[in-house]
């Protein structure tokens, strides 16, 4: 059916790093290349990695100076030779049918379209039991024909989508020239939808679990201040209608103000400033504009929270 290639970035992943390749090991469809980019770590990354090198050929590492996540997975980029790109990280893990239920739906498809599956929110300590009694994608998708476009994942991401990139199963030719912005610290992955989907292709759900996410306090995710202002930039890189961008904005402005009244510390001013840096002379109006909309997006972080839970 097509080549696989499994791109792992790893830096100091020691503690996770051999779940993560048993994982690829334990895989039912069996023709893949794992790419292990150890990224500048410090402890056992490299030692390993090699150690499962020699001991199957479809394994490869390679060593590079730390360059961050999406320098790791854009070096993984250029080494793959796969027909079919599967991201993931050194902390994360695949079902053992993953790839086989994945790479099978492909035939008879779109040249256009993106499939991606479900997943769970994983144990810090055993990321094969989740952290839920239920996780779900979004409503809607048990119905594997609503796709989604550009549109879609810039107005609804992380207010009614969030989708880990091991999620996917990414045709190679959909990369073709599309790397990730490595000079994102954060919501590099949704940019990197953006960009793919721009192009005109599609995202398509399978129906079925194939994939765990971590759970884990040391994960970028946490960094708020990071989070939001890389969120801020990666709209205003889309801009996707000036009352649409406005909104989301305002919405991550909410989640800021939620986040710190629940006691997490956030560098308003860092955000702020970025916020400035990308409207100029126009700032002013724009986050008068975002302020007038704190109420709406307010309502729908409530709704978010209530639907999430339910």
């Amino acid at each position: 059916m097509g080549l696989v290639s499994i791109i792992i970035p790893a830096y100091n992943a020691a503690r996770f790093l051999k779940t993560t390749i048993h994982s690829v090991l334990a895989q039912t469809y069996t023709d893949w290349e794992c790419i292990i980019v150890d990224d500048g770590s410090t402890d056992d990354t490299a030692k390993i990695a090699t150690a499962f090198e020699n001991t199957d050929a479809r394994i490869r590492c390679f060593h590079k100076s730390n360059g961050g996540l999406s320098s790791a997975r854009n070096f993984g980029l250029i080494k793959s030779r796969g027909e079919y790109i599967q991201f993931l990280d050194a902390d994360d893990i695949l079902f053992p049918e993953k790839l086989e239920k994945m790479i099978g739906r492909y035939w008879d498809l779109d040249k256009k379209t993106v499939l991606f599956c479900d997943y769970i929110y994983g144990l810090a300590d055993d990321p094969y039991q989740t952290c839920d009694t239920e996780h779900k994608l979004f409503h809607g998708y048990e119905n594997e024909g609503a796709g989604f476009d550009f549109k879609k994942i810039y107005k609804f991401w992380d207010v009614k989508i969030t989708i880990p990139v091991h999620c996917f199963l990414f045709p190679a030719e959909a990369l073709k020239g599309h790397r990730f912005d490595e000079a994102l610290k954060s919501k590099e992955d949704w940019d990197f939808h953006l960009g793919i989907l721009e192009k005109g292709y599609k995202y398509y759900p399978i129906n079925f679990i194939g994939c765990s996410y971590r759970s884990s306090d040391t994960s970028m995710s946490r960094n708020q201040t990071v989070m939001i202002s890389s969120a801020i930039y990666v709209l205003h890189k889309w801009k996707y209608g000036f009352l649409v961008y406005i909104y989301r904005v305002a919405y991550y402005f909410c989640q800021e103000i939620l986040l710190q009244a629940r006691g997490e510390k956030i560098d308003n001013q860092k955000i702020r400033s970025v916020f400035r840096d990308l409207h100029g002379k126009y700032a002013s109006v724009s986050m008068f504009c975002c302020l007038l909309l704190l109420p709406v997006a307010f309502i729908q972080k409530v709704y978010n929270f209530i639907r999430i839970r339910s």
